[in-house]
């Protein structure tokens, strides 16, 4: 670190917001730390010499630029941190700025664009899921998970539940949780076909999912454990 040697034996973690995290074992391998919480300044020792390490202040200027200016800095070494941020358009809670026409659409057929708030009523096609005479409750442990994957979990869990699209258990099954990366679309192509258009229509991708009901009897068999 800033040109300084240490060894220590460190752990492989898939944790985001840093490269490396130093622990209580590093500080008492290093003992006596002198912390200068104003100046961002630590005093360590090494191999019995005194050495410091010098921190970043949070002040500093933020400056817009393209991928090219970045690939220039890399080819210098000269790029210390970028962060890669995305533009969405929010609509506000009070409808402003939403055109008279639209408006009244939304009034007339609210139910077309609404959150939907309860699961589709039960049909004679529901799922099933039928079981051999002689097969065992499968019940498997839940995985570990990291703290950003967690969190996720969390958050989708407490969206299902609040939806109606789950709800406690207790099941003798137990299946666990996988989260699965999407890949990132790239639409370019796609994008460059719409050129010279002037009426654009789009397929409502949430009215693809959860339309049909598991059977009544067969629920405790999807159960699952975070």
């Amino acid at each position: 670190m800033q040109g300084i040697e240490f060894e220590h034996k460190l752990r492989m973690l898939d944790i985001r917001g840093c490269d490396m995290v130093l622990g209580v074992d590093w500080m008492r391998k290093h003992n006596p730390i002198l912390c200068d919480f104003i100046g961002y300044r630590l005093q360590v020792s090494v191999e019995g010499k005194r050495v410091e390490l010098k921190g970043f202040s949070e002040e500093g200027s933020l400056q817009s630029m393209s991928a090219a200016g970045v690939k220039q800095l890399l080819k210098k070494g000269q790029l210390l941190w970028a962060h890669l941020f995305t533009v969405t358009a929010q609509s506000t809670a009070d409808g402003r700025g939403i055109p008279e026409q639209i408006r009244r659409l939304l009034t007339e057929f609210p139910g077309v664009f609404a959150e939907p708030k309860s699961l589709p009523p039960q049909r004679s096609h529901d799922h099933f899921i039928p079981l051999k005479s002689d097969a065992a409750p499968i019940s498997i442990r839940p995985y570990r998970y990291n703290h950003f994957q967690k969190n996720e979990i969390e958050k989708q869990v407490t969206d299902m539940l609040n939806s109606g699209t789950i709800q406690p258990s207790h099941s003798p099954f137990s299946s666990p949780v996988l989260l699965v990366k999407k890949r990132m679309v790239v639409g370019d192509d796609l994008m460059d076909e719409l050129n010279g258009s002037c009426i654009y229509s789009k397929i409502d991708l949430r009215a693809g999912y959860h339309r049909i009901r598991m059977k009544e009897s067969d629920i405790y068999k999807t159960a699952f454990r975070t």
